[in-house]
C-alpha cells in the first residue's frame, strides 16, 4: 500500500456529485443555536512513517499549528506523528518540516504526544476511548459537552482502512464507526467532526451514522487522494491537495462560514479527487469555527 504519490491530476467536475439537498440553503447564515457550550479538543494523527509518506506528517503538523495559531491549549491537542521525519537522512533541511517549499515551518514548535513506534492502531483507540492508558498519558479528556476534531493523515487501501506505520498495521473503517459509537454512548462528545486525508476516505464517509458527528473526507469511495506540492529541494511531496486546500480556506480572510460553504469550496477547489461528507441528519449549516479552535477564534 505504501508508494510513491501519485500527483496532481485534474478531474471534470459538477454539483451532480454534491448532493446536499437534504440541509438548508446556501444563504443561510451559521447559527450557535443547540451546538454543545463544552471545551474544545483535537486529535491530530499521522499514522505513516518514512521519507516517501513526508507529506502525511507535514499535514497533520499544519493542522496542529492552525489550532495554536487559533488559540486553542496544546493540552486540548492529542499529536500523534512517528517524528521521523525531522532527522531522516535525506533530509537536507535537518530538524525541519515544510508544507509549501521556502515557507512556515511546522515541526520545531509542535509538542507531539505520541511518536514512533507509539503511533500505533491500539494507541489511536485507546487515546478516543479513553482507556488503557496511564492516568497521567494524554488521552481525549472530553465529556458531552465538548466539541471535538479529529484529523488523520495517511494512505488509504481500497475498501477504506486507514494504514498505520510502515504497511504493516490498518484500521477498518467498520472498527472506527464502532470507536465513535462507543464515544457517544460514553458521552465523551458533543458533537465531532472527523477529517480524513486519505484514499477511499469516502467509505468511512459513508459507513458512520453516529449522532452528531459529521465526516469529511479527501477522496470518495472508490478514488484516490492526491499529493500536490514538490520540493524539489528535497525531493518529497509536502502535501496533499486536500489538506492543502483546506488549511488555505481556513486562513483566508473570507473563509468559509459553515461546514456547507466549506464543503462546497473544497469539493470544486481539489481537482484531483472528490471529497466526501457525511450527509445524515446532522445539519451542515453551523459555524465553521466551532470545529477549527472552538470558542478560541
Amino acid at each position: 500500500v505504501i508508494a510513491d504519490p501519485i500527483p496532481y491530476q485534474f478531474r471534470e467536475k459538477s454539483g451532480s456529485g454534491m448532493d446536499l439537498s437534504d440541509t438548508l440553503s446556501d444563504t443561510t447564515q451559521p447559527t450557535d443555536k443547540d451546538l454543545p457550550t463544552g471545551d474544545y479538543w483535537a486529535v491530530i494523527g499521522a499514522l505513516t512513517r518514512d521519507w516517501v509518506n513526508y507529506r502525511h506528517q507535514a499535514d497533520a503538523l499544519t493542522m496542529y499549528t492552525y489550532l495554536r495559531e487559533k488559540g486553542v491549549p496544546d493540552d486540548h491537542i492529542i499529536l500523534l506523528v512517528f517524528d521521523d521525519i525531522p532527522q531522516d537522512r535525506l533530509n537536507k533541511k535537518p530538524g525541519e518540516v515544510y508544507h509549501t517549499p521556502g515557507e512556515e515551518e511546522v515541526r520545531k514548535q509542535a509538542n507531539p504526544d505520541y511518536i514512533g513506534e507509539n503511533v500505533n492502531k491500539q494507541m489511536l483507540i485507546d487515546i478516543l476511548s479513553g482507556t488503557g492508558i496511564e492516568n497521567d498519558e494524554p488521552i481525549l479528556r472530553s465529556n458531552e459537552n465538548s466539541t471535538v476534531l479529529i484529523y488523520l493523515s495517511s494512505h488509504g487501501a481500497p475498501g477504506g482502512n486507514l494504514v498505520l506505520g510502515d504497511g504493516d498495521e490498518q484500521i477498518s473503517a467498520k472498527e472506527i464507526s464502532t470507536v465513535l459509537d462507543n464515544m457517544a454512548k460514553n458521552k465523551r462528545f458533543g458533537r465531532m467532526f472527523v477529517v480524513l486525508e486519505s484514499c477511499f476516505s469516502g467509505v468511512l464517509a459513508s459507513d458512520v451514522k453516529t449522532p452528531r458527528v459529521l465526516v469529511l473526507a479527501a477522496s470518495a469511495e472508490d478514488e484516490t487522494s492526491k499529493s500536490t506540492t514538490y520540493d524539489s529541494e528535497l525531493s518529497a511531496w509536502l502535501s496533499d491537495e486536500f489538506t492543502n486546500e483546506l488549511i488555505s480556506l481556513l486562513r483566508s480572510s473570507d473563509r468559509p462560514f459553515t461546514l456547507r460553504h466549506l464543503y462546497q469550496q473544497l469539493y470544486y477547489n481539489v481537482r484531483s479527487s472528490h471529497p466526501s461528507i457525511t450527509r445524515g441528519n446532522e445539519s451542515l449549516d453551523v459555524p465553521v469555527h466551532l470545529f477549527f479552535g472552538g470558542d478560541n477564534n
